[in-house]
């Protein structure tokens, strides 16, 4: 069983938001279509204590937020089986949600460099259109 394997078992319906930084600015723009080809994480936007913290160091972070819910696969973290899989071993504060390879989204909105200057992040709305 693989991470895309869990991703394609839908189970929860969630905002979902995901945060990634990189060493440079990425150059979306409304309109554009982002393809995930991996199964991705995201974290559960509305659980109370659900809290991902990114730890990688780099320069720029960037927080995709999904316009309404998305259909989703929340990770168990009951489930010895899964948890081992994804490596997720003493991460059940971070409200994990599980995208398959292949998702589609269209960028609805993008902040700007000042937003990264002034809040420490560039704000990205998208919509799944699968």
């Amino acid at each position: 069983m693989t991470k895309n394997d869990i991703a394609k078992d839908i189970n929860y319906s969630a905002k979902l938001v995901r945060v990634i930084k990189v060493n440079y600015l990425l150059d979306y723009k409304e309109g554009d279509i982002i393809t995930f080809d991996d199964a991705s994480s995201w974290t559960d936007m509305e659980a109370v204590d659900g809290n991902f913290i990114v730890e990688t160091k780099r320069e720029n972070t960037y927080a995709f937020y999904t316009k309404g819910e998305v259909d989703c696969h929340k990770v168990d973290y009951d489930n010895e089986e899964e948890v081992e899989i994804l490596g997720a071993e003493g991460c059940e504060d971070e409200a994990e949600c599980l995208l398959e390879a292949g998702s589609k989204f269209k960028v609805l909105d993008i902040g700007t460099e000042e937003d990264l200057d002034e809040m420490g992040f560039i704000m990205i709305d998208v919509e799944l259109i699968k």
